[in-house]
């Protein structure tokens, strides 16, 4: 029989400690990869933001407000694997997810999706899982793929896994659910951005949905919910800018200052005000709030997916109940007009679900008196869509209004009939101004220098040789005027009066005199006092020996908008998996200095982890740099004893830095020397070795001689939680050694010997000779172990059995099973790696059979502890690992 311990309090009550996991969304890491990777794409994506922005100005664009109600189908792919424990998504689970986007987007009443916040939206957008597949059969709309990877991780493995299963992104919205590694609930690509092929919404399987796998706190369905508003151009509601001034280009959604985990405060789901007084929206679907805190998109995000939809993904718009309907769905335009006759491009397509017959495209441009249709011939089947081509001429320059729909007396739906953009006419104007540019600084603060140089020519390539003026506008309004200025000329202007890191918008247009119109206006944003934030960290490097990272970087010397930088505080390395891994004080002193890092990531085998650094400022509020361009390492397998490393062939496999150098042995060539020649005091001192696997006792030997000098050589230590803490083994002074001689002879062998329980030491050699022409020399390194293994039970093992727990590792909970061939009182305790113990309970009975510990580790840091337990004679331990 089976004996299941649920209460740990019986046996480990100092353990029972919740650890609380916070949201952790990929899509602007994911997006941003793509659009560096493809310069193209980028073009295209910026393209579409700027058409959005200029459709949204627009009030007709709104669309969602007493509009009918459309469908998105959607296919959800589950690619996992069959034989990893855990790893399954049922239907039920499926048909939650689609239930719970409805209620979101719908604003639901009696659901978890209502909400009665004043600024809450009902979207008018449904999904639906699709009932047929391109291949024109019938489906259920959920695709399963059983593979043999047992995760992805979304950096590496995006293309791979969904080229498993891919369904043309222009009709159906792609969900793929999977194992994502590195913590990741899920990603998802805006409209524009995503590589061929890879288009959609990927969510963690384990956050998909209401049921089944579906792990409190990300239980609730709400990660489709944040991804979809991604996916349909929705960006985070601090803008992903970790100051108060970041913009998710939406009017009504409240200013914040990076993300909102609400497990930083218990049960709450409420914060206070943060950024200029405003309390913060955390209840919005666009935060990082937990699953049960969300209900709500704002009016302005609706307007924005809404128009989104439709400008960029409108193949996928359904409409239920319309068989009719077509409209305008993209207007392409030239991007300069200098005068003639322009063509724009006009994509008509079919939203209904039946074949439409004839129509006109309407087309007006009221300040021109233009106002003509063309006839549109031929059929358009479902989904289908036609070009058409509508030529117009300008007359006089200015911004102009074009506005284009569709008419067919069969037509049951004119929601999707409308479409307009702005378009500048540059006619008879002058040239842009150049040389633009805006600079304030903390000795200034209250100042905004704006620098211009005026135009020589019009936009039609006429010399101006009349008085000019120019006009500067703050945040959209006109507060000065300068006449009487010449073409060429070199200006500068003092905005003063300003309040200090409040951000303002300056624009300069000119006029030339007798010609009405203005030069197209440049605009730029800049902080009074300068930016606080300083600039990110540059040159970021990592190399590895399989098993530790070496990181270099240089701190920056200025802020992000150029000025020099003055309030220097932290630079601050995360790593994935993993999260923040270290952070140091810098100043003034250090700007442009390069920082080297030694990381030994925490696990085991091999695979890949990516570090990024960034830097943060004194300020009126936490100012924190972007973070820099990420680099990756991958480490490999354990090294296993006996270890030697005989600098053979002139390479060592520890990692060593400048001042380490590798030479050439006169009496054998063919070997090498590691010789330390240098100043002392940094992580430049120290030579590394891969993690090996040692347990009981173990002893170093390694020969080593001196080059001149006196005084400390260097140390040996070792550590036993991956560098965090380092034990000195020898102490190697000039005068215990020999002399340089060319005779091999010469050097002296030193063995030092030491004990460990854990399985996994690094052992360190750090030079101490403290003058360049001072050299301390060391080779044949060789580690041997010996002793019993953590693995090994002591005591009369017959009858008794104890496993390894699972999962491992795990946080911050984990269950062990033990058998017992007859009752007796069982103990355990836990014990760190370097044997300290960090916890013992009393024995308790337990009767003979099967059993199942409960270990709860919540109030412990991450590392590698052990797990011992005693039972009458017979004792064992298992070797354990808590990430947090």
């Amino acid at each position: 029989m089976k004996n299941l311990i649920l209460a740990v309090l019986i046996l480990i009550p100092n353990l029972a400690v919740s650890q609380h996991q916070p949201r952790t969304c990929f899509t602007p890491y994911m997006v941003d990869k793509a659009l560096k990777a493809d310069p193209v794409l980028a073009a295209r994506r910026e393209s579409m933001k700027t058409l959005l922005k200029n459709e949204l100005q627009r009030s007709s664009m709104k669309r969602t407000s007493g509009v009918q109600r459309v469908q998105i189908p959607v296919v959800v792919h589950i690619v996992l694997n069959p034989d990893s424990p855990g790893q399954s998504v049922t239907d039920e689970q499926v048909y939650s997810q689609i239930r719970v986007l409805n209620e979101d987007y719908r604003k639901k009443p009696g659901t978890n999706g209502y909400s009665d916040h004043p600024a809450s939206a009902d979207t008018q957008l449904e999904f639906k899982l699709a009932t047929i597949a391109p291949n024109g059969q019938p489906t259920t709309g959920i695709n399963r793929i059983n593979v043999t990877e047992t995760s992805f991780d979304p950096d590496f493995d995006d293309e791979q896994l969904k080229s498993y299963s891919y369904w043309d992104a222009t009709k159906y919205l792609n969900i793929w659910v999977a194992n994502l590694t590195g913590g990741i609930l899920g990603y998802a690509y805006y409209p524009g951005s995503a590589p061929d092929g890879q288009d959609g919404v990927v969510i963690l399987y384990t956050a998909f949905g209401t049921t089944g796998s579906a792990r409190s706190p990300f239980n609730l369905g709400r990660t489709a919910t944040h991804e979809v508003g991604h996916y349909l151009d929705l960006i985070h509601t601090w803008g992903d800018d970790n100051s108060c001034f970041g913009t998710d280009e939406v009017e009504d959604t409240p200013p914040c200052s990076g993300q909102y985990f609400s497990g930083n405060n218990n049960a709450a789901c409420s914060f206070p005000a943060q950024c200029f007084g405003t309390p913060r929206q955390t209840e919005n679907y666009m935060d990082y709030s937990d699953d049960r805190c969300m209900n709500l998109f704002t009016q302005g995000q609706s307007d924005r997916m809404n128009t989104a939809l439709t400008l960029f993904r409108a193949g996928l718009l359904k409409l239920p109940g319309v068989s009719q309907s077509i409209g305008v769905d993209y207007i392409d335009y030239p991007s300069l007009f200098t005068g003639g006759t322009y063509a724009f491009t006009v994509t008509v397509r079919n939203n209904g679900s039946a074949s439409v017959t004839g129509g006109k495209l309407h087309y007006r441009v009221p300040d021109e008196g233009i106002a003509d249709s063309l006839a549109l011939t031929g059929s358009l089947s479902s989904g289908g869509s036609k070009k058409v081509v509508v030529n117009l001429q300008f007359q006089t320059g200015g911004v102009k209004a074009v506005k284009m729909w569709t008419s067919v007396s069969t037509d049951q739906f004119a929601g999707d009939d409308t479409a307009s953009v702005l378009v500048p006419v540059e006619k008879n104007r002058p040239e842009v101004v150049a040389d633009f540019d805006l600079y304030s600084d903390y000795q200034t603060p209250d100042v905004i220098q704006i620098g211009w140089k005026m135009p020589l020519k019009t936009v039609n390539g006429v010399s101006i040789s009349s008085p000019m003026s120019a006009i500067l506008f703050r945040d959209g309004e006109a507060f000065i005027r300068l006449d009487n200025l010449s073409a060429g000329e070199a200006l500068q202007y003092r905005d003063s009066g300003l309040v200090q890191y409040n951000s303002y918008s300056y624009s300069v247009g000119t006029l030339v005199s007798g010609i009405p119109d203005t030069s197209t206006l440049v605009t730029g944003d800049f902080r009074s006092g300068g930016s606080p934030i300083p600039d990110s960290p540059a040159d970021l490097s990592a190399r590895t020996n399989g098993s530790i990272g070496h990181l270099t970087f240089r701190l920056p010397m200025a802020h992000d908008d150029g000025t020099p930088l003055h309030n220097p505080l932290h630079y601050v390395i995360y790593r994935i998996p993993g999260g923040y891994l270290d952070s140091s004080l810098f100043s003034i002193d250090d700007l442009n200095g390069v920082v080297t890092v030694f990381d030994i990531p925490i696990g085991k085998g091999a695979r890949n982890y990516r570090y990024s650094v960034l830097a943060t400022g004194l300020a009126p509020f936490y100012a924190r740099s972007t973070e820099s361009n990420s680099v990756v390492i991958r480490t490999g397998a354990f090294s296993t004893v006996p270890f030697t490393d005989a600098v053979s062939s002139g390479k060592s496999v520890f990692l060593g830095d400048s001042l380490w150098q590798v030479t050439t042995e006169t009496a054998n060539p063919a070997n090498g020397i590691l010789q330390f020649s240098g100043h002392p005091g940094s992580s430049d001192t120290w030579l590394i070795s891969p993690m090996i696997r040692l347990s009981g006792k173990n002893t170093v030997t390694y020969r080593t001689q001196v080059l001149e000098g006196n005084g400390l050589a260097g140390t040996l230590s070792w550590s036993t939680n991956y560098g965090k803490t380092w034990t000195v083994l020898d102490s190697v002074k000039s005068s215990d050694l020999p002399a340089w001689e060319q005779n091999q002879a010469s050097w002296m062998t030193r063995a030092v010997q030491f004990t460990t329980v854990s399985d996994t030491v690094v052992i360190r050699f750090e030079g101490a000779m403290n003058h360049p022409g001072l050299s301390w020399l060391i080779d044949d390194v060789k580690i041997t172990s010996g002793g019993v293994s953590v693995d090994e039970p002591v005591g009369t093992t017959q009858g008794f059995k104890l496993g390894q727990n699972y999962p491992n590792p795990f946080n911050p909970e984990s269950r062990i099973s033990l058998t017992l061939p007859e009752g007796m009182v069982v103990s355990t305790r836990l014990l760190d790696v370097l044997g300290r113990e960090v916890n013992r309970e009393p024995g308790v009975f337990l009767p003979a059979g099967d059993h199942v510990l409960v270990i709860r580790a919540g109030h412990l840091s991450s590392g590698l502890y052990l797990y011992e337990v005693t039972a009458g004679n017979f004792r064992q331990t298992r070797l354990i690992q808590l990430v947090r």
